[in-house]
């Protein structure tokens, strides 16, 4: 895999994420369920880009340190939490279309999770080769 698809997929996901809790919050100010759906899309999206790209090696992992993960073995855990984040943001959105009460509640924990996960990729792309 080339550094520029590698950072591509890093990338993406990083605007997806930062775009997602965008959307998340701002219909949640403004009591928009249409944009706070929107956003939870966009996260199981990202979640099935995310088990697209674990599923066809598109990240190679080489031999490691057991102190220090190399860059690609950080992508990798990344994207694979992305796979549970997307299946969660499922259950999201099926909690919002049935007005389940604990909705805002598992909402509020997917924004901090995706927060989690968008410092976690900043973290990836400022490491050094």
């Amino acid at each position: 895999m080339g550094s520029e698809s590698f950072l591509g997929y890093i990338s993406t996901s990083q605007y997806s994420l930062f775009f997602g809790v965008a959307l998340i919050i701002f219909g949640w100010m403004e009591k928009k369920d249409k944009l706070e759906l929107s956003g939870q899309a966009i996260f199981v999206l990202l979640g099935v880009l995310a088990a697209w790209i674990v599923s066809t090696h598109h990240i190679e992992v080489t031999e490691q340190n057991i102190e220090s993960l190399s860059k690609s073995a950080r992508a990798l855990l990344f994207f694979k939490l992305c796979i549970g984040f997307g299946g969660l943001n499922l259950i999201t959105i099926i909690l919002g279309l049935l007005k389940n009460k604990l909705y805002k509640s598992v909402l509020g924990i997917t924004l901090v999770i995706a927060l989690a996960l968008f410092f976690m990729v900043l973290n990836i792309l400022q490491m050094p080769k």
